[in-house]
């Protein structure tokens, strides 16, 4: 690469890997390629999922879908447009919420299931074709998925040529049954007024969206987009893993979840340890052995070979690693 001929010792492309991020998240074929941008290591991994209107988990308290036994904790949840940290027991899940969760990969697969029971038969749908897009379709393809491209530049690779706002592409997008929508258009205003029509006009499509900025995320949950992602937490997160040897995960623009060693904690409960109140943060998870624990009941105890799971902001987490600190990063 040019930035290695002129001295620089390692180059990321954090646009590379929101591409991944976004293929992934849309076939489960590339799902287990991709490291760094929702995962913590082999065993954990950070979500959101829409919970739709035919979910069996929808009208259920979090108590009551007692989606802890399963290996899942439920730290955030998007409802009536607004945020609920670490939301109670007694919070009713209602259709088109998002929750963020946490937990092993292969219960946030079911979990999944559960929140989405949806037809995936269908194409998928690329709004925009620049780079990001092309790299979108480009992976999908080669994990044989079938994709179409819309765009209103007439090159090679698009199917449907024409601007997306227009009745007649969006009913020529209707007709071919999508089992997804990528939104991949590279402005954000522009992503925030597509992402409010095609949700109008295809309501019960799973809608994937990348933008620039990270405060762009929250508007488009908001409106009803099922995931999405910006290079700027893509970048965010592959700079500290790199230069800080911090691996985290960015929940909203000032909560994130960090994935830590133990050190100092070994013995006591997590609730004994104060964190909430000495730091303003609180372990989510704990990873032993082969086992993601996410429910600690009164006899649990950390040791000190766990990973744990550390939920709250960067200031928070940064306090906690002042008095607890980590080791160093490998150069």
């Amino acid at each position: 690469m040019p930035m290695q001929h002129v001295g620089a010792t390692a180059v990321y492309t954090p646009r590379r890997l929101l591409s991944e991020a976004l293929a992934a998240r849309a076939s489960r074929w590339i799902t287990a390629r991709v490291r760094g941008v929702q995962e913590l290591g082999d065993q954990v991994g950070v979500y959101k999922l829409r919970v739709q209107q035919d979910s069996p988990l929808a009208g259920q308290t979090l108590k009551q879908a007692r989606l802890w036994q399963d290996g899942v904790n439920i730290i955030g949840m998007w409802s009536g447009g607004q945020f609920i940290d670490l939301p109670p027991a007694s919070t009713r899940i209602t259709a088109g919420c998002v929750m963020v969760s946490i937990g092993s990969h292969e219960a946030l697969a079911e979990l999944g299931e559960l929140a989405r029971p949806l037809s995936r038969s269908g194409p998928f749908l690329i709004c925009g074709y620049g780079r990001v897009g092309r790299m979108v379709a480009g992976m999908l393809r080669e994990a044989n998925e079938k994709v179409l491209v819309v765009s209103d530049k007439d090159v090679e690779g698009v199917d449907i040529v024409g601007n997306v706002l227009d009745s007649e592409v969006l009913e020529l997008m209707a007709a071919r049954k999508p089992g997804a929508i990528i939104l991949s258009i590279g402005d954000d205003t522009q992503t925030l007024f597509l992402a409010t029509v095609v949700r109008d006009y295809l309501p019960d499509v799973p809608l994937i969206a990348r933008v620039n900025q990270a405060h762009s995320v929250d508007r488009l949950h908001r409106l009803g987009v099922d995931f999405a992602l910006s290079v700027d937490n893509v970048a965010g997160e592959l700079l500290a893993s790199r230069l800080l040897g911090e691996e985290y995960v960015e929940v909203e623009p000032e909560l994130r979840v960090t994935r830590l060693h133990v050190h100092g904690l070994g013995g006591q409960h997590p609730r004994q340890a104060d964190l909430l109140e000495r730091f303003g943060c609180r372990i989510v998870a704990v990873a032993r052995g082969g086992e993601v624990l996410v429910g600690f009941g009164n006899d649990f105890l950390i040791q000190e070979d766990d990973e744990i799971f550390l939920y709250g902001s960067p200031n928070s987490i940064e306090d906690y690693m002042k008095v607890y600190p980590q080791n160093p990063p490998a150069h």
